[in-house]
């Protein structure tokens, strides 16, 4: 995505709501496309990368199926899923199966172990460390704090190799994901234990992951139910949708142009096109900073807010039709 047209400038469009209260959004647009190449950093050196598939081996379904990885490719972009081991035989099974984009159950899995390995108090209790000494204690949070940042900075081939040897298992419910850890080897892992015996059985104990599943066009899309702890995704279509409605509302307002219609001549656009953005200008300041942020809901596109028929004058409605008040 480019935004060519406000490099090194702000936008602000002064208007006002339903209730007269006025609205002046300034963000430069510069730091948007900042935004945009950490995000693609981050999926390149994530689970979006080319690769084995991540959990492959690991992931179970609520039945006790094994979800093995699987992809389709769609005007010439490839897309991953994990699919119940059952969905893969006779067509019967396709209905009840499991399919789920492995992005998003690699994303999920990713950072609920980063979480843990950097929740003090939960480390303490899981590993019984309430009567550690100071310095043991100590020791081993530091060491579970890098054990996170290894897997952080890892390409996905190591990270696989390292949830390999540290899960047992990971289960996908309809509420909640469920990993299955491996005491002994997260103890030896980060600086204190002994790697169990072959042969032997070893504990383990399960972090819940609380999800919930979101339609997105015809997509099913997995997302941590605390929306607070999904990595921001910037959506440059939408962001590009809002810019442009910013834009028209701007050149009209400054008598550059006089309707749409003449705007559509002006600059050799569809005047429906116009018509659908141009409305986007009267979004809530707190919706604009969301979706400049990435943080707006896996189900917003840019086609859904678009082909919205009536955008509510209400920030209050906008929010609810939206789905930002959930």
């Amino acid at each position: 995505m480019s935004l060519e047209g406000y490099r090194g400038h702000s936008t602000t469009v002064a208007t006002r709501d339903c209730s007269g209260y006025p609205l002046n959004v300034s963000k430069p647009w510069d730091a948007v496309q900042d935004q945009l190449k950490r995000n693609a950093v981050v999926r390149r050196r994530g689970s979006n990368a080319k690769s084995p598939s991540l959990l492959a081996g690991m992931l179970f379904d609520e039945d006790g199926n094994r979800m093995v990885p699987s992809h389709a490719s769609k005007a010439g972009r490839r897309y991953r899923y994990y699919v119940s081991k059952p969905a893969t035989g006779n067509s019967s099974d396709a209905d009840t199966g499991w399919r789920v984009p492995a992005s998003a159950i690699d994303d999920a899995v990713l950072k609920g172990i980063d979480c843990f390995l950097r929740d003090r108090l939960g480390l303490t209790k899981r590993l019984k460390l309430s009567d550690a000494s100071p310095t043991r204690l100590d020791s081993m949070l530091k060491g579970a704090a890098g054990l996170a940042d290894r897997v952080a900075r890892s390409g996905p081939v190591d990270q696989r190799g390292i949830l390999l040897e540290m899960l047992e298992n990971i289960d996908v419910r309809r509420d909640r994901v469920g990993i299955d850890v491996r005491l002994g080897t997260l103890q030896s892992m980060i600086g204190e234990g002994e790697p169990k015996q072959a042969g032997q059985p070893e504990r383990t104990f399960t972090i819940d992951l609380p999800v919930k599943f979101r339609r997105r066009g015809v997509e099913m899309k997995l997302v941590i139910s605390d929306d607070r702890d999904r990595s921001p995704t910037p959506d440059p279509k939408l962001i590009a949708a809002v810019a442009n409605g910013r834009r028209w509302f701007a050149e009209i307002k400054d008598t550059k142009a006089c309707s749409i219609t003449g705007l559509a001549e002006r600059h050799g656009v569809d005047r429906t096109d116009i018509g659908r953005e141009i409305s986007l200008s009267f979004l809530a300041p707190d919706i604009v900073e969301a979706i400049l942020g990435g943080r707006q809901p896996i189900e917003l596109t840019a086609k859904r807010l678009k082909r919205l028929r009536d955008l509510p004058v209400s920030w209050a409605e906008q929010r609810q039709v939206l789905g930002f008040s959930r």
